[in-house]
């Protein structure tokens, strides 16, 4: 028993020597930004009030300072209530107003005296909150839609307003329904002063009110009204929280990569429920990831997606999905792209690891790169950076670079033989020509007699161990 005790602290021991020999996990940055396409947005409450949606484009993508997705949507709304102040009992459901369709809504004109005047005043409201459009400052843009004529001219007035919530007064916005025929009319009520502010009630599940009001004098007459609509387009935010990643150090067929890990949270703002957006990673290593030929896989909650290619996969329902995302990289890569700046070219060498890559774009711009180590040498169209110009800390370097279009190169490991030469020490090679080294360089040379050395004191403690015992 104590011989296997102490071949047990043995096996320790000889463990212990290894330590610090490998790569272990490491605390990195991400190596590209999320882009959101919204592909489902649920119908809301009345469902029937959601005439249509589109997606328009993406405001703002998700980047590692700052995480947010910003897409832009458009919902066509109809009316989910109406109010009538005069007008005789209204038969024809609002439904009717939902579709271009010559299938009418008929509101006739009321009259105090059998010789009148004759008046329709009537309001309809379109409920933005039903339609998961929960904060007003989101809109930005918006219009409204009617398609309807009176069966006699009003000599006083057929006209439409949106109300001002704030003042608490009708807006005027034009004689539309003074046409005999059907008639359509669209008014651009996002281009009203202070929109979201006043006509917009925000206590009230965002409530959007028209009004509509004809008077003749002497004249009986019916209103038609065929279509009604409201165009929101709005831009929804989707937070991206707790993004991290880490870098494993792996073995992958015959050379060492960056088993990179990615993880983060896609939240949707309090009220927004069954959401469907396909999730898109963009990343400037995309053309090294498919090179090293390991495909990215992703989890949502939990439960494995299907990735497209590029990197692309979908996300039902998201309120909040925890998300993991797994690829390989190369041992020094781009951590993202700085804003307004183009990556193209991008090309890494084994051995000496070495990344090169053109950029373009204006002014100066901060790159991020993941290296293990401070670099051999950095060069810009073949000038050597100046060192006042990058920093490497904690695995990451971090270069100030003034841009038009440059071609960037950074290497991890001098090359072989010109380490090898007598003093004095070799410089960085330059970047062209660079021989193809012929063998993979994972750690210094020095670290294999040093563990020989401690494996041999090891063995000696352990069997001096074992003859005592």
């Amino acid at each position: 028993m104590k011989r296997l005790i102490c071949l047990a602290v043995f096996i320790m021991l000889f463990s212990a020597a290894f330590i610090g020999i490998a790569d272990a996990s490491t605390s990195t940055q991400p190596a590209g930004y999320i882009a959101l396409k919204a592909v489902g947005v649920p119908a809301g409450t009345p469902a029937d009030t959601q005439l249509s949606w589109t997606f328009n484009g993406f405001v703002t993508n998700a980047t590692y300072s700052s995480p947010t997705c910003m897409v832009n949507i458009t919902q066509v709304l109809a009316a989910d209530a109406n109010k009538t102040a005069y007008a005789e009992s209204i038969s024809t459901p609002l439904n009717k107003t939902y579709a271009d369709d010559n299938d009418y809504y008929l509101v006739d004109a009321t009259n105090s005296t059998p010789t009148g005047p004759f008046y329709i005043d009537f309001s309809l409201n379109v409920t933005l909150s039903n339609h998961y459009i929960t904060n007003a400052s989101w809109i930005t843009d918006a219009w409204v839609t009617i398609y309807g004529n009176v069966s006699a001219l009003c000599d006083t007035a057929a006209d439409l307003y949106i109300y001002n919530f704030t003042g608490g007064t009708w807006k005027w916005l034009g004689h539309y329904l003074n046409h005999t025929t059907p008639h359509s009319a669209g008014y651009h009520i996002g281009a009203l002063s202070n929109f979201n502010t006043f006509y917009i009630d925000t206590a009230h599940s965002n409530t959007v009110m028209f009004r509509i009001y004809c008077n003749d004098s002497d004249t009986d007459f019916t209103l038609t009204i065929d279509y009604f609509k409201v165009d929101i387009t709005y831009s929804l935010p989707i937070s991206v929280e707790g993004w991290s990643a880490t870098d494993d150090e792996i073995q992958y067929g015959n050379m060492m990569v960056f088993s990179h890990t990615e993880t983060f949270n896609l939240t949707a703002p309090s009220g927004i429920t069954s959401h469907n957006f396909t999730v898109y990673y963009v990343t400037p290593n995309y053309n090294l990831i498919a090179d090293i030929g390991h495909s990215v896989s992703a989890t949502v909650s939990g439960s494995t997606v299907s990735v497209a290619s590029p990197i692309a996969f979908n996300v039902t329902n998201l309120v909040e999905n925890q998300t993991e995302l797994n690829m390989y990289l190369p041992l020094v890569y781009l951590c993202g792209a700085p804003s307004g700046v183009t990556v193209s070219s991008i090309s890494f060498q084994g051995g000496i690891n070495k990344l090169t890559f053109t950029a373009s774009g204006t002014g100066t711009k901060t790159f991020r790169i993941r290296i293990r180590k401070q670099p051999a040498g950095i060069y810009v169209d073949h000038q050597q950076l100046p060192t006042g110009n990058y920093t490497w800390t904690n695995g990451i370097l971090t270069m100030n670079i003034t841009l038009s279009t440059h071609t960037i190169e950074i290497y991890e490991f001098v090359e072989q033989e010109e380490e090898e030469e007598a003093a004095p020490p070799a410089p960085a090679p330059t970047p062209t020509p660079i021989p193809s080294p012929t063998e993979l360089i994972t750690e210094p040379s020095y670290m294999i007699p040093m563990i020989i050395f401690i494996i041999i004191v090891l063995a000696g403690a352990a069997y001096a161990l074992i003859k005592k015992h």
